[in-house]
């Protein structure tokens, strides 16, 4: 054992201060407040303007995005056929029914034709996307034909389907337009 020293006699016993304790309660209720606290999660949208679209595609400024999904209005391409539905509130003539007859049977046959045509471009581009087998090689340029074919029946389709409506639409006599227009008004919107 060691002699006790002068400087030991007049050594201080350590001691824990007011402040000391105060800093430490402190710190154990920062901790304790810390882990039991729910985790803050920031709003993604905060600072943002948010817009959102209606049924009929315009933008309206809204506080939060709405779960509601929005059905857009029904795509409506008229053919020839509906004015032949529609003969008695048209006060289609003899000549003028007779005639829209003609267009609308060629039309359904041609429009027949083009969707085989239609169907089997789709396929193939199906079978080259997909594959027939695990061992063939399907390359982009089979798929991009494929996808090219389609594309120009779909306009084909669609030119045809137009000029027959055109066409039928000019047997019409002006009045009957306008009425045709008040039959056909919510038509798109169903």
């Amino acid at each position: 054992m060691r002699a006790d020293t002068p400087s030991d006699k007049h050594r201080r016993p350590f001691r824990i201060g007011p402040v000391t304790i105060l800093a430490l309660i402190g710190s154990a209720g920062i901790l304790l407040a810390g882990r039991f606290a729910k985790p803050v999660t920031p709003d993604p949208n905060a600072g943002r303007i948010i817009f959102e679209a209606d049924n009929k595609g315009k933008l309206h400024r809204v506080e939060s995005l709405s779960r509601q999904r929005l059905h857009s209005p029904h795509l409506w391409k008229p053919e020839p056929g509906l004015l032949l539905e529609h003969t008695l509130e048209l006060s289609l003539n003899s000549r003028q029914r007779r005639e829209i007859e003609l267009m609308n049977s060629a039309w359904l046959s041609e429009k027949a034709q083009l969707e085989k045509q239609i169907s089997q471009a789709e396929s193939d581009a199906s079978i080259h996307i997909h594959g027939s087998n695990a061992n063939q090689n399907n390359s982009t340029l089979q798929v991009t034909g494929n996808l090219i074919d389609y594309s120009r029946l779909s306009r084909e389709y669609d030119e045809h389907r137009a000029y027959s409506w055109r066409r039928s639409l000019s047997l019409l006599s002006t009045s009957q337009q306008e009425n045709l227009g008040n039959i056909t008004k919510n038509i798109g919107s169903e």
